[in-house]
């Protein structure tokens, strides 16, 4: 089975040669488009979309071409030839967006929560709801990478609100996805599972392939953690060949981590180091600071198992060095725990001692927040079991009113039916009525006529009687006249 899931990450290897063949392609052109562009709304355009596709592989180009595009909207707003103020609005407040999804992934999250809170006040100053949107997921995302998950949650919960008013899915589906990365910290995997998979289904439905691609990784994680790892290797293998396919640096890099917890939880130490090496010269090549760290405490631990604590010490003390510019108390909590580990297998109690007093403050720092932790996920449940009966109880509703408008459908079709038969049937009858009328009427027009006939027969013979009988008389008077004057002479 390894060997199958090795030969499907080698053929994600052979797609990314292409694929950033044809990246570096579109940015040359894009770049060449850029120095001809006269029209500034042209101009804006193209330098949001360098400005997006430098941002994983050349963040401090993405920024010079982001910042090009806030200086050339300041300007038209100052010089009065903002002609197009929805275009402009848009393209200020996305150019903020981006630059603070770079300063999160560099861990920079005080610049990143600037700017992203810079194109949330666009957003409501123009009610741009999608920006707002963006910008409370965004934001939520900055608190998670510093373990602050209520805050979070917060913001994750507004912009899950303003994504289903809108009927968002896209929205949607990579909010669930961040939801149930908080259900993971909060150690409650089979509600994570629950809006992996929602999001999972989402993301089909609406054929996004990146989103896709992190859910595979994500539920990589969960089938790790219950030990399923040949499940979880398929998982991380698929997340990986996608990642290779859209060119997305960061996930790419984050599913070589993966695999390499599987390989160390299979105890094969070799390839966990290859596959973090692999994750380590990304994440350098991206500026991610707080994956850079992740590799390296990762490493420490599997060092450990080796017996090179030099090697381990090295690793972990990058690792805290990074926790603390960023102020990432879950990666420092780590760090302080396997340098006290590391310490005491080398026999120097001091150092060790040292590191596990800073531990334990940690430790009690974060179980501080368990409490609020668990608040929050009884404030979750309540939310989402909210929300997720009230989406029922509007689907049953509009099964209902969808039921009763197939029922009247269905009568008016039946009545419709019966008055369409019934005036058919009176058709049938006025028609039969009006043959046996039109052959009675012929009928009797030929028995007036037959009768005429006789008539006019009769009467014929009448007359030839009258005329006989005239006839007659006018003899018999004749007679009579001629006997009176016979009589007369004598």
């Amino acid at each position: 089975m390894i060997f199958g899931k090795k030969i499907i990450i080698q053929l994600a290897l052979i797609f990314l040669c292409g694929n950033i063949f044809a990246q570096n392609k579109k940015i040359d052109s894009l770049e060449l488009a850029l120095k001809t562009e006269q029209v500034d709304t042209q101009k804006i355009i193209i330098l949001h979309d360098l400005g997006w596709r430098l941002k994983d592989t050349e963040p401090e180009k993405a920024k010079k071409y982001l910042n090009t595009i806030l200086s050339k909207i300041t300007d038209a707003e100052k010089n009065g030839t903002n002609k197009s103020p929805k275009f402009y609005t848009r393209h200020k407040a996305n150019a903020h967006l981006i630059l603070g999804l770079i300063a999160t992934r560099q861990g920079k999250y005080p610049e990143a929560l600037t700017e992203q809170n810079r194109a949330m006040e666009i957003g409501k100053q123009n009610n741009e709801t999608g920006i707002i949107a963006d910008a409370a997921c965004n934001i939520g995302i900055v608190y998670y990478m510093q373990g602050s998950y209520p805050q979070a949650l917060e913001y994750y919960l507004n912009a899950f609100k303003v994504a289903e008013q809108k009927g968002d899915k896209r929205r949607i589906a990579n909010l669930s996805n961040n939801i149930g990365g908080i259900y993971i910290h909060m150690q409650d995997t089979n509600k994570a599972e629950q809006y992996f998979l929602k999001s999972l289904a989402m993301n089909m439905e609406i054929g996004s392939i990146t989103g896709v691609g992190n859910n595979y990784g994500n539920l990589g994680l969960i089938l790790k953690n219950r030990g399923q790892l040949t499940a979880a290797m398929h998982n991380f293998a698929m997340g990986l060949k996608i990642a290779v396919e859209n060119g997305d640096k960061e996930k790419e890099a984050a599913c070589y981590d993966d695999i390499s917890n599987v390989y160390f939880m299979q105890n094969k130490m070799d390839s966990s180091l290859a596959y973090n090496l692999k994750s380590m010269e990304i994440y350098r090549y991206i500026d991610d600071q707080e994956g850079l760290a992740s590799v390296y405490a990762n490493m420490a631990i599997t060092y450990i198992e080796l017996k090179e604590y030099k090697k381990a010490v090295d690793g972990l003390l990058k690792a805290e060095a990074i926790g603390k510019e960023i102020n990432s108390k879950d990666l420092l909590d780590d760090s302080y725990s396997q340098l006290s580990k590391v310490y005491a297998l080398q026999h120097k109690d001091k150092e060790a001692l040292e590191y596990y007093k800073l531990y334990i403050t940690y430790r009690d720092s974060l179980s501080n927040e368990e409490n609020t932790k668990k608040m929050v996920r009884s404030e979750m449940n309540y939310e989402f079991d909210k929300k997720e009966a009230a989406a029922k109880l509007e689907q049953e509703k509009k099964e209902a009113v969808a039921a009763a408008e197939s029922k009247k459908q269905r009568i008016i079709l039946i009545l419709v039916s019966c008055v369409l038969i019934l005036v058919l049937v009176f058709a049938v009858f006025a028609y039969r009525s009006f043959l046996q009328k039109k052959r009675a009427n012929e009928e009797i027009t030929k028995q007036k006529h037959v009768i005429e006939e006789k008539q006019k027969e009769i009467l014929d013979s009448i007359y030839y009687a009258r005329r006989i009988q005239r006839s007659l008389l006018t003899n018999e008077k004749y007679i009579a006249r001629n006997l009176n004057r016979l009589r007369g002479e004598e």
